[in-house]
């Protein structure tokens, strides 16, 4: 929980990114958060054409986190994974992410939002509670236009089980150009 000075980048967990973060002096990491997004692709074959182990992977990613961010909070966001994987046991992926993030000492706060599938929520829920972290909760300037907002993320914290004062809202505006962005005033919630 931090306030609006505070900086949030958001980045794909790929080996730019991580050398970037494990190169940051220590007033510039007091001052931000990242939050890292893990790719599919970090789950194809290799070059052998030989398939990945998805918990090794995420073991591995594990690893990476410490070694170039170490042990100040992160946030994790893995909605472009779409679970089950290929091999993978049966825990959602971010349950066995927080495993080995938790096994390396790792202060991981899962992100969600207001319409990830019932299986990532109770992932996340699962996290909160094992691991008192809190939980970040993304959501899109078209998110917050809707007029069930408060009402969707009321019962998201509920659903969580958790209270507003262990969530950081994150409002992200995604990729934008030097044109305005055109936000419409749809709500995927109104059926």
């Amino acid at each position: 929980m931090f306030n609006h000075t505070h900086y949030v980048p958001i980045l794909r967990w790929k080996r730019g990114e991580r050398i970037a973060l494990e190169n940051l002096r220590a007033q510039h990491r007091r001052k931000m958060t990242p939050l890292l997004e893990v790719v599919p692709k970090d789950f194809a074959p290799n070059r052998e054409g030989i398939p990945r182990a998805p918990n090794r992977v995420l073991a591995q990613k594990a690893d990476e986190v410490r070694t170039c961010w170490g042990r100040d909070p992160f946030f994790l966001d893995l909605q472009l994974l779409q679970p089950p994987l290929a091999g993978a046991k049966q825990a959602h992926p971010l349950v066995v992410f927080g495993e080995e993030a938790r096994a390396r000492q790792l202060r991981l706060v899962p992100v969600t939002g207001l319409t990830r599938s019932p299986t990532y929520q109770s992932a996340v829920a699962s996290l909160v509670k094992t691991d008192n972290q809190g939980a970040c909760i993304r959501v899109t300037p078209k998110d917050i236009q809707c007029a069930t907002f408060p009402r969707d993320l009321q019962r998201l914290l509920s659903d969580l089980r958790i209270e507003p004062t262990q969530v950081d809202l994150l409002v992200d505006y995604g990729v934008i150009d030097n044109s305005s962005p055109a936000i419409e005033r749809e709500c995927p919630f109104d059926s």
